[in-house]
């Protein structure tokens, strides 16, 4: 009886996940799902307890902004990519929901987010400077990815819109939605938030540096060449590792601030500093560092991906949790979305 159960849901668990993973593939999920939500998570909990808002209506807030607002936000931006990149993506033989679907299939895509969007903007459309910021992030988008303009074929000016768009202003937008005054504290957030996209775009240029060499698209990567991106990208590296340990330092002194569950934070700082020397002791052995599409061992996943955008949300969110049950939504929200980026990948 229990085999013949099994048989029968089987094929509706690959039915749902063939569909989850055509959901994730319609608004590029995996180029935007591991690093951007994780960041506004620590942003906006750290914030919260660092302002003491930590009622379930922020809780609230939080979650409708980061898991409705941030993803159709970061969907669209994505998906004006595709737009642009219709002809080049074509002749790289890259993924494009545009050349794969068709423009009819795009466009209902796009108007989708869209809307979704502008819904779940409403509630915070009132907050001082939201929809200046607002606006500022979608123009941003469409400069970086459409004509006349299409800032990712201009260099350097390519990778600082990008940063801005991916990073920059969607902590400052959550600064504005929940009510938060820039301070140093935001400040430090923001310039780590900003370091870590900026690694990540670097890192993805030179990755995609032949294909976009082969079809004539003058992203900073082409522009430095090989030897100039690979040395852009070592720097980057320490940088955004110093980065990783200013958060880890901030996020150990606010928990000490959070008892009784404030302590868990010191136990992050010998996890980074384990991992940095190893890493370092690599960097004098002059091994390629490559934490995204290298080899990958352990001690650059630690830094660069578990810490920041695992380890660091769930600390913090734990901290919160102890003074409403609401925030262990947040908590279950943001493991379910972890398990996401696991599924409906074939």
């Amino acid at each position: 009886m229990l085999e013949e159960k099994r048989v029968q849901v089987e094929p509706h668990v690959q039915s749902a996940l063939r569909s989850i993973g055509s959901v994730k593939r319609a608004i590029r999920w995996t180029d935007w799902a591991l690093s951007k939500i994780p960041l506004l998570c620590w942003a906006g909990s750290y914030l919260c307890l660092f302002h003491h808002q930590v009622s379930w209506q922020c809780a609230a807030k939080m979650c409708l902004f980061i898991y409705v607002f941030a993803v159709s936000n970061a969907g669209f931006g994505f998906l004006i990519n595709d737009l642009g990149d219709r002809t080049v993506d074509r002749l790289a033989g890259k993924r494009n929901i545009f050349n794969e679907s068709g423009m009819k299939a795009g466009l209902i895509s796009l108007g989708a987010l869209l809307c979704v969007m502008v819904a779940s903007a409403c509630p915070f459309i009132l907050q001082p400077g939201f929809p200046f910021l607002w606006a500022l992030s979608l123009l941003a988008c469409i400069a970086y990815s459409l004509p006349p303009l299409r800032l990712k074929q201009r260099g350097f000016s390519g990778i600082a819109v990008s940063v801005v768009a991916q990073s920059t202003l969607p902590l400052l937008l959550l600064c504005s939605a929940m009510g938060f005054a820039i301070g140093l504290e935001s400040i430090l957030l923001i310039c780590v938030g900003s370091i870590s996209a900026c690694t990540l775009e670097i890192a993805h240029q030179r990755y995609d540096r032949p294909s976009d060499e082969g079809t004539e698209t003058s992203t900073f990567a082409v522009q430095l060449g090989s030897n100039g991106i690979d040395t852009a990208y070592r720097v980057i590296l320490v940088v955004d590792r110093l980065a990783v340990g200013l958060l880890i330092t901030l996020v150990a002194v606010r928990g000490l601030y959070s008892l009784p569950l404030g302590w868990i934070g010191l136990l992050l700082i010998p996890l980074y500093l384990t991992a940095l020397l190893v890493t370092t002791a690599r960097m004098m052995r002059r091994e390629q560092i490559d934490p995204w599409y290298g080899s990958r061992p352990w001690d650059q996943r630690l830094i660069h991906n578990v810490l920041p955008n695992i380890c660091v949300p769930i600390t913090l969110l734990v901290c919160l949790s102890q003074f409403s049950p609401a925030w262990l939504v947040l908590l279950i929200c943001f493991i379910c979305w972890r398990l996401l980026l696991y599924m409906g990948q074939t």
